[in-house]
């Protein structure tokens, strides 16, 4: 746990943010604090201990509640991911974290272990049923506001605005404007978290691989999600960089994925070196794409380059 909270970004449309206001009124906890709470909480790369008396002490030490619940409530409705260090600790994440703070270069570098690929998948799936959720509340909230209950709240009686039931307007191309925009939105909601789930698998590919992470190659990578760039190639990437010797390796690996993928010039995996050794070294080459998060096929040739360069290396 930090020694002392870090001061952080909140942009203005987190305060618009449909879901997490839906799950909060769900609950009955305050999850949008709390939330705001966390980032004050985690360390650069958005991760903590989890650890809910110490949590609220930090961010709620007023409120008369258990904050295990709210860390909860925020995790199976997609805001954190919950998941264990290789030691064993549970550990707590922000997935947008590193896509909404500008960190200082100076903050000491986490040293808290990152989810793994299983851990962001499931993280996937409960944001995505949590947007599905939050949907269907937003809906029955509307269906719940009939033009019944609407005049039974006003009242029918006598007087001079309860004589008659006021004639509800029919819907305007402003609703439907409304509507609109607001589809737009959770389109856009949907994309910045394939993004961030994007820009988590390519950090984890970059640490795994001994790459150090700086702030220039923090937003090269989320730079790269955003251009759609897949795991696959950015672990290409790097083993270019290897086999090429590259001095600054995230830079070469990050600049070299980025023009693949602008271009559409990404060369196939070949054995132009292949030798008597090949196949040990595919073998190899396999396990450490396997390891970073990448899938190679089996039949697919890949550039041969030493697996105890890639392994062993030292870091950029």
């Amino acid at each position: 746990m930090n020694d002392m909270a870090r001061i952080r970004t909140v942009k203005p449309k987190l305060f618009t943010h449909e879901a997490l206001f839906d799950a909060e009124h769900e609950c009955g906890l305050p999850l949008r604090l709390a939330f705001i709470g966390l980032f004050t909480e985690a360390d650069r790369e958005g991760r903590f201990q989890w650890r809910p008396r110490t949590l609220k002490a930090a961010i709620l030490p007023f409120d008369d509640l258990d904050f295990s619940r709210v860390l909860d409530a925020l995790a199976t409705r997609g805001f954190l991911v919950k998941y264990a260090s290789r030691s064993g600790e549970v550990l707590g994440a922000i997935p947008t974290f590193r896509h909404h703070q500008a960190i200082n270069n100076k903050e000491q570098a986490s040293e808290l272990d990152a989810p793994s690929a299983e851990d962001i998948a499931t993280w996937r799936t409960l944001a995505g049923q949590g947007n599905a959720d939050a949907l269907r509340t937003r809906e029955s909230r509307v269906t719940h506001a009939s033009p019944g209950r609407l005049r039974n709240s006003r009242g029918e009686g006598k007087g001079k605005e309860g004589s008659k039931p006021k004639t509800l307007k029919p819907k305007t191309e402003g609703s439907s404007s409304s509507r609109q925009q607001t589809s737009r939105a959770r389109t856009r909601h949907g994309d910045d978290d394939r993004r961030d789930e994007t820009t988590l698998a390519l950090r984890k590919i970059a640490e795994e691989a001994g790459l150090r992470l700086t702030p220039k190659t923090a937003n090269g990578i989320e730079a790269a999600a955003a251009e759609g760039v897949t795991s696959a190639s950015f672990a290409h990437a790097i083993a270019a960089a290897v086999e090429h010797g590259a001095h600054d390796r995230a830079a070469y690996a990050l600049k070299t994925v980025r023009a693949w993928q602008a271009e559409g010039s990404e060369p196939p995996l070949n054995g132009r070196h292949a030798g008597p050794r090949f196949d040990e070294k595919n073998e190899d080459r396999k396990r450490w794409m396997a390891e970073i998060g990448a899938h190679a096929d089996d039949d697919m040739p890949t550039i041969d380059v030493e697996a105890t360069e890639v392994l062993h290396g030292p870091r950029s």
